[in-house]
């Protein structure tokens, strides 16, 4: 439910301003309900992969982004190849983003809300008198200030000696 209500007002922001900055251009209402349909589904699955993982300004990024091409491409197929369609989807990409960067703190404090974590359970004040420190006992190693003895290598016997003469290969 609580996803329900994000996906609403973001695409009630996405059409009223694809409303305002296309319908200037000439395009019909079917239209813009249809790239806004698209352009929210879009962004929303984005920002669910990017706004917990990378952040406000990812996300923001990503929508800006994804609404700049969705409705340049979107125009340009449904209106025919104009040549003012760039500014008509960068305008839309700008504000629709800046809308989405406050979107996004909401979000970020209602929907990916880190309080869902069930918290340990109290322990009661008897149990509580009971825990212990744990300590262990370790061997103090004094320093000694005599040299080990060094062993001389001894021969044995299933070893090979080492040969001395160079290898001809």
């Amino acid at each position: 439910m609580k996803y329900l209500g994000t996906i609403l007002v973001k695409f009630i922001m996405i059409m009223f301003i694809l409303g305002i900055t296309l319908g200037m251009y000439g395009m019909s209402f079917i239209n813009i309900l249809f790239l806004s349909m698209l352009v929210t589904g879009i962004s929303f699955v984005g920002d669910m992969i990017i706004l917990p993982r990378y952040g406000n300004l990812a996300a923001t990024i990503g929508d800006f982004g994804i609404v700049f091409f969705i409705v340049l491409f979107g125009s340009a197929y449904l209106m025919g190849n104009e040549g003012r369609i760039g500014l008509g989807a960068f305008l839309p990409a700008l504000i629709i983003a800046l809308g989405e960067s406050f979107l996004h703190k909401y979000i970020q404090k209602n929907v990916f809300n880190e309080e869902d974590i069930s918290a340990e359970p109290e322990l009661p004040a008897l149990e509580r008198d009971k825990l212990q420190t744990e300590f262990g006992s370790e061997p103090d190693f004094e320093k000694t200030d005599h040299k080990p003895t060094v062993h001389k290598k001894r021969y044995v016997p299933h070893r090979p000696r080492k040969r001395n003469k160079k290898n001809p290969y």
